[in-house]
């Protein structure tokens, strides 16, 4: 009887594990109040999965980590702000993440600032305070590898593409806005791939060749 008595206790912390787990990446059919750049609202998420692979070996080595940033518009002393949070049960939120970081974001008829990006896990890299919306003109890109190019040269510049196709082992994007860093401290490329409504990638490669970002999960 201790026996049986054991092994379903057993169980039950398994099954508890699975149950914490599955919690990291919520069903997509539940967020029914997505951030949206052109009509905000106080209450709007967005949930990101993080990918990690290699230049070398781009989708051979593609894994999904676990992790799961949930991104909630919140409203503080009349400003609105990003609230990015790690989920619980996500690699990142047990290393002892526990704590939202929260950052200013100002919104436009055809662009948004994100005036302090410093602490954020999907803007840190980005130069630029301004991610325009519906801008006038967008140059082509392409990808190459883990990177995207620009004239037959790696994208790190002002400009404001438009990337056809880009895909990273099972996530793809196609026909959307890409802005690149521009990396004068930071050893590294990386990129912000949206369109008019939301963020749909943030993709960074360091000068190793290990590649990680966030992709949103429709």
């Amino acid at each position: 009887m201790k026996h049986f008595t054991g092994t379903l206790t057993l169980f039950l912390c398994l099954l508890l594990a699975i149950w914490a787990c599955e919690d990291t990446i919520p069903d997509k059919d539940t967020n029914t109040n997505p951030i949206s750049f052109s009509s905000p609202q106080v209450g709007q998420k967005a949930y990101f999965q993080r990918y990690t692979t290699t230049c070398g070996n781009l989708n051979l080595d593609f894994e999904l980590s676990g992790d799961t940033l949930e991104v909630e518009l919140i409203r503080q002393n009349g400003a609105y702000y990003l609230e990015e949070r790690f989920t619980q049960g996500s690699p990142l939120y047990e290393q002892g993440n526990t704590d939202p970081v929260a950052h200013r974001i100002v919104f436009r008829d055809d662009y948004v600032l994100i005036p302090e990006r410093t602490r954020s896990t999907l803007f840190f890299f980005y130069g630029n305070d301004t991610i325009h919306i519906k801008p006038a003109q967008r140059e082509n890109m392409t990808q190459s590898a883990c990177r995207i190019d620009f004239q037959g040269q790696t994208f790190v510049g002002n400009e404001i593409g438009n990337i056809n196709s880009f895909q990273i082992g099972p996530l793809s994007e196609n026909n959307k806005t890409v802005v690149s860093c521009v990396p004068i401290i930071l050893d590294l490329d990386a990129y912000l791939i949206y369109d008019e409504n939301q963020l749909l990638m943030s993709h960074t490669i360091l000068g190793d060749g290990s590649v990680s970002g966030w992709h949103h999960i429709d």
